[in-house]
């Protein structure tokens, strides 16, 4: 298994079940399959209505050994113009 390959997976899987296109930042082995942290921008109607800044969310994303996202959850969310 390839980082490329975990990398496709999980950029699918936020493409078609969380219908967010986003940016993955980082691929670790695990115990049991891979880790990986995603950046995706939150933007909401009342954000835009009222010119907020669009807001960048990180999720933390498990694949397992047959590539098959087991499991996510956001990690933290900040204002885009802040630096990480």
């Amino acid at each position: 298994m390839s980082i490329a390959k975990v990398t496709q997976v999980v950029l699918k899987f936020f493409e078609t079940v969380l219908e967010k296109s986003g940016r993955v930042v980082e691929v670790n082995p695990s115990e049991n399959g891979w880790e990986a942290l995603v950046e995706t921008i939150e933007e909401s109607e009342y954000m835009r209505r009222v010119a907020l800044d669009e807001m960048v969310a990180v999720y933390e994303v498990k694949v397992s050994q047959e590539l098959e996202v087991v499991g996510y959850s956001r990690k933290s969310m900040r204002p885009r113009k802040e630096a990480v």
